[in-house]
């Protein structure tokens, strides 16, 4: 029986054809153990993604624990020598927390990493392999790069305290303008640099157009640095021959990254399926003066473009709006008849019925795009008296326990039921209710429950 690649699932080929990329680079494979002393994640917390870690107690009374990453362990053997530029290519499996789930997950990723002396010549090849890596997988793709060393010499021109830095990181990866300015203001920043840190939100699109933003923008040597770096490696990157962005609000872990960042997307995956960057910091903990740079391709992540498609929901709204949108013009002509109708409570009952906008109550998750909550106002149009935007769960802060989280909610309600009155009550007793559960045994005439 003669094999084939295309027997293969997307994943089993992807692996066969990294391999050979990188083999072909010059990297040698490094072989690791499934477990590590817990001790290395402990010293390390703030480089991993999450400081949940399977730990158990081995017959020799270590306590060991499945790898939650591979970089750590890699630094911690490699030792090159002064001078020497170590590159290792591996395939392994990690046990990290899912964020989905609320369980621990194996993932399966291939990576790449070169250590000891690492400079621009390095750097390129790295970041090419990262590109070449996307080609491989068969489908269109898009690498986004930044550099931490922009963002970071933006916050030393604009005085950023150290212990304000980590949250404004966060808000710039959630891309969230009225946050950043918020929180920006918080740390004691003016109006001028909160723009300023908002404007880091433009500086993203063809590497041509944003390198020229970007480097009229700079303030100082270390953004300058940065963006040399970012123009020499665009013209390496030409010639890649899928799409090479630059996003300078991308940013990494503020504690592993130093310098240039990146990751990828293919199409038709939600979520980056290539992530990378320098990590000098992680890298001299265990080897004083050498430098570090990798990525790893979650392979599980693959698995995706061969699930079948979930089957297409078709509602008569969906086949009222393909209709409508169908005919030029007619879009703006049936939203005026229809505003005007409804206005004067003449709408037809079939359109109602076919509206979203005609409700009791909208609710949208934000949390499914890791977003913060937002107050969404009430539509003119329709009936919908109250909007619920549920956010990305955050520590429990309400009651003291850091390690819980809970859902914030945006809630926004206006008085086409019934007057503000009413609804302090009931947000009053609905309070209640959630702190004692059996008042929900109570009739709501007041009277006493039946024995």
């Amino acid at each position: 029986m003669e094999f084939s690649l295309e027997h293969l699932q997307p994943k089993e080929r992807a692996s066969f054809a990294l391999r050979s990329l990188y083999e072909t680079a010059g990297c040698r494979k490094y072989h690791m153990g499934r477990f590590e002393e817990y001790s290395l994640y402990q010293e390390n917390r703030s480089f991993l993604s999450s400081e949940q870690v399977i730990t158990f107690t081995d017959l020799d009374g270590r306590l060991l624990a499945l790898k939650p990453d591979v970089t750590l362990s890699i630094a911690k053997t490699a030792q090159p020598a002064p001078g020497e530029t170590l590159r290792y290519y591996y395939h392994e499996n990690v046990y990290r927390p899912s964020a989905e789930s609320h369980t621990f997950q194996e993932i399966s990723q291939m990576g790449l990493e070169m250590l000891g002396a690492v400079g621009e010549a390095q750097v390129q090849q790295a970041v090419r392999l990262a590109a070449q890596s996307l080609a491989q997988l068969g489908a269109a793709w898009v690498l986004e790069v930044s550099h931490m060393g922009y963002l970071f010499g933006l916050f030393d021109a604009l005085g950023v305290p150290e212990n304000a830095r980590p949250g404004l990181l966060e808000k710039l990866r959630e891309k969230n303008a009225h946050e950043l300015r918020r929180a920006a203001q918080a740390a004691g920043l003016d109006a001028a640099g909160a723009a300023a840190l908002t404007g880091l939100l433009e500086l993203s699109g063809s590497c041509e157009e944003t390198l020229a933003k970007a480097e009229s923008a700079c303030r100082n040597d270390r953004m300058r640095a940065a963006a040399a770096e970012l123009r020499a490696l665009a013209k390496t990157l030409e010639a890649s021959g899928g799409s090479v962005r630059l996003d300078l609000s991308l940013a990494g872990e503020m504690e592993y990254y130093n310098g240039l960042v990146f990751q990828g997307y293919l199409k038709a995956l939600p979520r980056p399926l290539l992530k990378g960057g320098r990590y000098d910091l992680l890298m001299q903990k265990f080897t004083p003066g050498a430098g570090a740079i990798g990525f790893a391709v979650y392979l599980d992540e693959l698995d995706r473009l061969s699930a079948p498609l979930p089957p297409v929901q078709k509602n008569s709204t969906d086949k009222f709006a393909r209709f409508m949108f169908s005919v030029p013009g007619l879009p703006k002509f049936v939203v005026w008849l229809a505003y005007h109708l409804d206005k004067h409570g003449l709408l037809p009952r079939k359109i109602i019925d076919l509206s979203p906008f005609h409700t009791s109550m909208f609710i949208t998750n934000l949390a499914s795009i890791k977003t913060s909550y937002i107050h969404h106002h009430c539509y003119e149009f329709g009936t919908t008296s109250v909007f619920v935007c549920m956010g990305k769960p955050v520590p429990n802060y309400m009651s003291g326990d850091l390690s819980k989280k809970m859902m914030p909610l945006g809630i926004v309600m206006d008085e086409r039921i019934c007057t503000g009155y009413e609804y302090a009550s009931f947000c009053n007793d609905f309070r209640k209710c959630l702190r004692d559960l059996t008042c929900l045994e109570s009739p709501f005439d007041g009277s006493s429950p039946q024995q």
